[in-house]
């Protein structure tokens, strides 16, 4: 079974599409620590148990308690996908061939082994990356003045990797036609799309967790 919540803000750019998600988290985790420590605890030593039955490299750092503390007791920080790039391009891992995806070039998709290597090892704490390439995310984002990048971020947590992904959504009527021309999306198959922009928009952003 698989949920999803989906907002979308109307006058609301990146920085502040990054606040919410991270306010929004820290909330309903705090939440759940004070309302449902029972349900936790059964849940931390059913993680416990299923540890001890893996190899050594295999297990958890942290407890699922642990996890959670991390989250809402830490600042998320906030780096440009160019940043984590080459942290990761020069990490041990990448240079001992560790990764099972090398990172040898600007433009990389980044993995689940990248996402978890710069919460769990590089920054030790959740991590908002943002303005990533044009070419590995959706049409429907911003593009921003370099021309290269958009303006989306994702969320990196301890254990999982991407918990949210969102953008800035492009108000530029001719720039969404200009992206949508350039991977063969037929207008009239979004004219519905098109026309919410047609007579002017208001900024907005919007994340999926």
């Amino acid at each position: 079974e698989f949920w999803m919540i989906e907002p979308e803000v109307a006058f609301m750019d990146l920085a502040g599409n990054m606040d919410l998600a991270e306010d929004f988290l820290k909330y309903v985790i705090k939440y759940i620590l004070e309302n449902n420590a029972e349900d936790l605890e059964f849940l931390d030593k059913r993680l416990q148990d299923e540890d001890k039955t893996k190899p050594q490299a295999e297990r958890n750092d942290m407890s699922l308690i642990e996890k959670l503390k991390f989250v809402t007791d830490n600042n998320f920080k906030r780096v440009s996908y160019t940043e984590a790039i080459d942290i990761l391009r020069n990490s041990k891992p990448n240079k001992k061939k560790k990764f099972n995806y090398l990172i040898d070039e600007w433009g990389a998709d980044l993995q689940s082994e990248h996402e978890r290597f710069l919460v769990e090892k590089h920054f030790k704490c959740p991590v908002i990356l943002f303005d990533y390439p044009a070419n590995i995310k959706a049409f429907y984002m911003r593009l921003n003045d370099d021309g290269k990048t958009v303006r989306a971020m994702d969320i990196l947590f301890p254990g999982i990797g991407e918990i949210v992904g969102g953008a800035q959504r492009e108000e530029r009527l001719e720039v969404l036609k200009q992206k949508m021309a350039a991977i063969n999306i037929p207008e009239e198959e979004l004219w519905w799309y098109l026309d919410l922009r047609k007579y002017g928009t208001a900024v907005h952003s919007g994340f999926g967790l």
